[in-house]
C-alpha cells in the first residue's frame, strides 16, 4: 500500500494491506480517516503483536483478527471508541486489559478458541453487549458481576472448565441463546427460571446432579440439548406451583436427554445383525448428511447390502465456535456405526441457521399439494406413533430430518442423534414435544 492507495474503500482485509497502513505515522493518519473495517485472518503470515498505530484507527467500527499469535491487547485499545464488533478468535489470547470497558459502543464481543482463564470482572461494564463468545477458552469462573451484562441475548460459553455460574446470572433476562456445553457444571443457579426470553439452552456434557424446578417454568424455552451427562431424573413437580404436569417447558419442542441415568434404559440390540465395516464399500468423498452424531456415507458391498448409508460415529462435543453449536470433527474410521437402507428423497428444507434460529430454512418456491401434505403428516404420524408406542422420543423433529420423495410422497423421519428412551409416565410431556417440533416449522 502506498500514500496514494490508502485504502480509499474504508476496509482493511489482509495482513498486508495492515502493515502498512499502520508502520508509519503518516500513512497511518491517512488510513485512520478511511478505515471503518479490518478483518483480517492469520493465513501463513501472522501477527504476533499489536500493531501500535492501530489503535489510532478511531474510526472503526469492526475488527476481526482470526487466527494470529496475540497474547494480549494493548490499553490503547480503549482508545478505539467506535467499535461495536471486535473479535480476536483462534489465537493465543492470555489476558484482556481493563481499558476495554471504555468501549461504550461494543455490541459483539467474540474471543473464541484462545487461552483465557478468566473474564475480568471491569469487563461487566460492557452493559450493551448483545453477544459475547468466549468458547474453547480455560474459564473455571465468571465474576460475580456478570450479571451486569443485561443486554446480552447470545451468549457463548461452550468447551470451558465452569463448575459453576454466578448467582447474577439470573439477571441475563434478555438471554434469547445460551451455549454452556461441555463444561464442569452440576447445577444451575437457584432462580434460573427468571430467564423468561431464553429460546436455546445447550447444556450437554455436563456432570449435572439436578436441574432446578423453576426451570420448567422458562415460557420461551424451545429447544434444551442435555444429553451425555449425569443428570439422575427430569425434575418433577406436584403441579401445585405450575412447574409440573402439562405446563412444563410449555414452547419446548426439542430435546436431548440420552446418555444420562434420568433417561430409561436402551433396549437391547441383540439380534441385530453386525456387519463388519471392511465389508463395505463406503464412498467418503461427499457425505450423504452429517450432524453431532457423525457423517452418513453411501455404501454397498456388504453381502444382502446393495445399497446402504452407513453413519459412523463422531465426538459429539465438537469444537468452539463457529458452524452448528454441537459439531465436532467426525471420525472416518469410526469403531462403531450404523448401516442403515438407503431410500430415496431430500430433506424438506435445510438446516437453521443464526439468522433463523430455530426455524429451517424453506427453499423459497416450496409449494406441496394437498395429498403430498397429507402424505407427510401421515408418515410422521406412522413414525412417532411406532416410536412412543416403545417409549422412544426423538427429540429433533425438524423439517430437515424428514426425508420426502416427491414420486411416491413418502416421507422418512431420520437423523435420531438426539433421540433418547423415557419412563413410564412421562409420555405427555414427550408427545406433547414432538407434535410441537412438527407443527411449528
Amino acid at each position: 500500500m502506498t500514500l496514494e492507495a490508502a485504502p480509499s474503500s474504508g476496509k482493511i482485509s489482509t495482513l498486508h494491506e495492515l502493515v502498512e497502513a499502520t508502520h508509519d505515522g503518516y500513512l497511518s493518519r491517512a488510513a485512520a480517516e478511511e478505515v471503518e473495517e479490518v478483518e483480517v485472518a492469520g493465513a501463513g503470515r501472522r501477527l504476533s503483536c499489536w500493531p501500535p498505530l492501530l489503535s489510532t484507527f478511531s474510526r472503526v467500527t469492526r475488527l476481526v483478527l482470526r487466527g494470529h499469535f496475540l497474547t494480549g491487547l494493548p490499553h490503547s485499545v480503549g482508545n478505539m471508541a467506535c467499535l461495536e464488533v471486535l473479535a480476536v478468535t483462534n489465537g493465543t489470547l492470555l489476558a484482556l486489559p481493563a481499558e476495554m470497558a471504555q468501549l461504550s459502543r461494543l455490541r459483539d464481543l467474540d474471543l473464541h478458541r484462545n487461552e483465557l482463564v478468566m473474564f475480568p470482572h471491569h469487563l461487566c461494564a460492557l452493559t450493551g453487549l448483545t453477544s459475547l463468545n468466549l468458547m474453547g477458552n480455560k474459564l473455571t469462573k465468571l465474576p460475580d458481576g456478570f450479571g451486569s451484562l443485561v443486554n446480552l441475548r447470545k451468549l457463548g460459553l461452550k468447551s470451558n472448565a465452569l463448575a459453576q455460574l454466578p448467582s447474577s446470572f439470573t439477571r441475563l433476562t434478555r438471554l434469547v441463546e445460551l451455549f454452556i456445553t461441555d463444561n464442569e457444571l452440576s447445577e444451575l443457579p437457584q432462580g434460573f427460571g427468571a430467564l423468561e426470553s431464553l429460546v436455546k439452552l445447550q447444556a450437554s456434557f455436563n456432570p449435572w446432579t439436578s436441574l432446578p424446578l423453576d426451570l420448567l417454568r422458562l415460557p420461551k424455552l424451545e429447544l434444551f440439548r442435555l444429553a451425555a451427562g449425569t443428570l439422575p431424573a427430569w425434575p418433577e413437580s406436584s403441579g401445585a406451583d405450575g412447574a409440573g404436569g402439562a405446563s412444563t417447558l410449555p414452547s419446548l419442542a426439542w430435546c436431548s436427554l440420552g446418555g444420562n441415568p434420568a433417561a430409561a434404559r436402551v433396549p437391547s440390540t441383540e439380534g441385530v445383525r453386525a456387519v463388519d465395516v471392511s465389508d463395505l464399500e463406503i464412498d467418503r468423498t461427499k457425505p450423504l448428511g452429517e450432524g453431532a452424531s457423525g457423517e452418513c456415507f453411501r455404501a454397498g458391498g456388504s453381502p444382502g447390502v446393495a445399497a446402504a448409508a452407513a453413519a459412523a460415529a463422531g465426538t459429539g462435543r465438537g469444537g468452539a465456535g463457529g458452524g452448528r453449536e454441537e459439531e465436532g470433527p467426525h471420525a472416518h474410521e469410526a469403531a462403531r456405526g450404523l448401516v442403515q437402507d438407503l431410500v430415496a428423497g431430500k430433506p424438506l428444507a435445510a438446516k437453521p441457521t443464526s439468522e433463523h434460529l430455530l426455524r429451517c430454512k424453506w427453499p423459497a418456491d416450496a409449494r406441496y399439494s394437498l395429498a403430498a401434505v397429507c402424505s407427510i403428516c401421515r408418515g410422521l404420524a406412522d413414525a412417532l406413533a411406532y416410536l412412543h408406542a416403545r417409549r422412544v422420543c426423538h427429540g429433533d423433529m425438524y423439517a430437515h430430518n424428514v426425508l420426502y420423495c416427491p414420486e411416491t410422497h413418502q416421507a422418512i423421519l431420520c437423523d435420531f442423534g438426539a433421540s433418547f428412551c423415557y419412563h413410564e409416565g412421562q409420555s405427555e410431556l414427550w408427545e406433547l414435544m414432538e407434535v410441537g417440533g412438527a407443527g411449528i416449522q
